[in-house]
């Protein structure tokens, strides 16, 4: 038998027997917790702890199943006064002459459905969740502030038709944005509801996104992914050791760290989440990329780094410091409309693309 359903027979069959033994509730619970069932050890850790309040291992594992039940980047968007007012501003100052009807893709516990219901053009919010956990969260939300226009659809909007939300939706409000824009699949979440759920004239909040670019100099991030310091002992002279990894990026708060601009900031791209055909063009076509093919253009002084016209959104940066190139820090500014706009530059998370540390010279 294997070894997990070994465990699992051995633990219910404890509990047919003794439902009430603590020790074997917690130990029971710490099995679920080790093959990733954490709703289920979530029940038995907490009747644990019910029977009796100060027996700590079963606290230790409750605070431990209830951190994975809930990914900790919730508490810092939550948290985030000055991002949440501009949501709250710009979906407050949407206004149609006709009665209208909002989908809140990625709900999460409700916030921007929250702010819809303070709309009253909008008759109709249908909050999209598909985290049993989150949606059950979103939900005691919504009946405690006794919000009778949303509705909850525990589901991916994907999989969703205007058969669920009883017609198409003049607005789409989502939060579902990474430190690199793209990481939590907003481009496929967007172009599924402009093909199945969103009125041709629907408005998008955010409507659109800008992207910047810089290299940088920034050794406390390259010893994250290189060995600099070549110990004679090792005999690794002359080879370039370095991390693998598939992440594309990296999340790093630039201002914790000491690092030098190397290159001049480029707008890279705008993205309309109004236009179906752009949205289609960055996710299918498999030339797209920020950064590609790096190449280095030497002419006595090394004076711009180059990237592949055929797969790079940009083709050059200009070099205006001198230094050793060990990063791209990529940023964005999402405008929710015409008058509010959040940002990640300066002073908030950014993406990280590492490459190989380069000797940039400032041309003449």
């Amino acid at each position: 038998m294997d070894t997990n359903l070994s465990s699992l027979y051995l633990g219910q069959t404890g509990l047919n027997y003794f439902p009430l033994n603590v020790q074997i509730l917690n130990n029971f619970g710490a099995h679920l917790i080790r093959i990733g069932e954490y709703e289920e050890a979530k029940k038995y850790l907490q009747s644990a702890c019910n029977l009796a309040p100060n027996f700590l291992p079963a606290e230790k594992n409750l605070m431990t199943v209830k951190g994975q039940l809930i990914e900790r980047w919730h508490f810092p968007m939550l948290n985030d006064y000055k991002r949440n007012m501009a949501y709250y501003k710009a979906i407050l100052s949407y206004n149609t002459l006709n009665n209208a009807k909002v989908i809140d893709v990625g709900t999460g516990c409700g916030l921007l459905s929250l702010f819809a219901s303070n709309n009253e053009s909008l008759i109709s919010i249908h909050a999209i969740e598909h985290s049993k956990i989150i949606s059950s969260i979103a939900n005691c939300v919504f009946e405690e502030n006794n919000m009778t226009k949303v509705k909850l659809h525990r589901k991916h909007s994907g999989t969703m038709t205007t058969v669920d939300i009883n017609g198409y939706a003049n607005l789409l409000i989502t939060e579902i944005f990474d430190v690199g824009l793209f990481g939590e699949n907003i481009l496929e979440t967007l172009i599924s509801a402009w093909e199945n759920l969103l009125d041709q004239d629907a408005k998008i909040i955010p409507a659109s996104a800008t992207i910047y670019v810089t290299g940088i100099e920034c050794t406390d991030i390259l010893k994250k992914h290189n060995l600099i310091n070549k110990l004679e002992d090792l005999k690794i002279q002359g080879i370039c050791v370095t991390s693998n990894t598939d992440e594309p990026y990296e999340s790093i708060n630039l201002d914790t760290l000491k690092y030098r601009k190397l290159t001049e900031t480029r707008k890279v791209l705008t993205v309309d989440f109004s236009n179906l055909n752009q949205l289609k063009e960055l996710q299918f076509n498999p030339n797209y990329s920020i950064i590609e093919s790096l190449k280095i253009v030497n002419t006595g002084y090394l004076t711009e780094f180059q990237f592949n016209p055929n797969y790079s959104i940009i083709e050059s940066l200009k070099i205006v410091n001198t230094g050793y190139l060990t990063e791209f820090a990529i940023w964005f500014d999402v405008h929710l409309d015409d008058n509010n706009v959040i940002t990640t530059n300066p002073q908030e998370e950014k993406a990280m693309i590492f490459i190989s540390r380069f000797n940039a010279n400032q041309g003449n």
